[in-house]
């Protein structure tokens, strides 16, 4: 028999999207698979927004607190084990439910990546373009020289593995078929009224603790995940030494302003990127006669 679609709950931050994945799986018997970027990291809760016991109401959910956050995931890898994950969900006879606002990693997961495998990060100096223009000509046709991080990305592969890139490319997976809905305030100063309240609650919730515990780990400042929103202005705080109600309420203007921005960027990845069914809250009612 076919499988069905994999239904993908997909929007901005705080847009309601753990609340309707979950309701989901209530109607139709399914878990739910996480697609967010952060999330996937243990320790890093408050400033991530990760599903509550009370949210979750007995719903299992997978592909969170999968890594420590100072070994970063790639789309890639993330895309392999939510893979493997989505089908030991349907083996089980159990309708998986992906939920996340990371576009990059959605389309890792649907589209099928290339089992490029994990590489030491090398500096292959200044003549690093014209390396690779002899070791993999077909990568380096579509990199500019001047991509220096591509550039690198793709020696780290050829001198790790021996093989170009550009073959691993030719690997891709599969596409999944699958179907997205959404969540969709109008005016949009209705998702920035809850942007706005979740960075007082975050704050409020313990998120200047929870991102002094991550660095006092041996954390940096400076590491991928720490640069994600929130505790990359809370990191900013931290350095900054005044723990004031005045200074608390800059650290929350400051969160919100960025995840407001965050916000308008995944809203745009979404609309430009994916077919999504979008619904406004009030109306979430009719998901009860949608076929997916």
């Amino acid at each position: 028999m076919e499988e069905r679609p994999l239904l993908c709950v997909v929007g901005p931050t705080a847009s309601g999207k753990t609340g309707l994945a979950c309701e989901l799986a209530l109607r139709l018997g399914g878990e739910v698979v996480s697609c967010d970027s952060m999330q996937i990291y243990k320790g890093m809760d408050i400033g991530t927004a990760k599903v509550t016991p009370e949210e979750a109401r007995g719903i299992a959910h997978h592909m969170i607190d999968c890594a420590e956050p100072s070994r970063p995931w790639s789309a890639g890898r993330y895309a392999r084990a939510a893979r493997t994950r989505i089908a030991e969900i349907r083996a089980r006879g159990v309708v998986p439910i992906v939920c996340g606002g990371s576009g990059l990693w959605l389309r890792a997961l649907t589209e099928g990546l290339s089992d490029i495998p994990d590489c030491p990060a090398l500096d292959h100096g200044p003549d690093a373009y014209e390396r690779l223009l002899k070791a993999d000509p077909v990568t380096a046709a579509r990199l500019s020289p001047a991509d220096r991080q591509r550039v690198f990305r793709a020696l780290d592969v050829f001198a790790a593995t021996g093989r170009p890139l550009s073959e691993f490319h030719k690997e891709k997976g599969a596409p999944l078929a699958y179907t997205c809905v959404g969540i969709r305030h109008e005016p949009r100063q209705k998702l920035y009224d809850r942007i706005n309240a979740r960075a007082r609650r975050m704050v409020e919730d313990g998120l200047i603790k929870e991102t002094e515990a991550l660095l006092q780990s041996g954390l940096s400042a400076d590491s991928p995940p720490m640069r994600a929103v929130g505790y990359r202005e809370t990191c900013a705080f931290l350095l900054r030494g005044e723990d004031t109600p005045e200074t608390r309420g800059e650290l929350i203007n400051a969160i919100a302003q960025s995840t407001r921005r965050f916000a308008k960027r995944q809203m745009t990845w979404f609309l430009n990127q994916t077919e999504t069914a979008w619904f406004a809250p009030e109306d979430l009612i009719t998901l009860k006669n949608c076929k997916m």
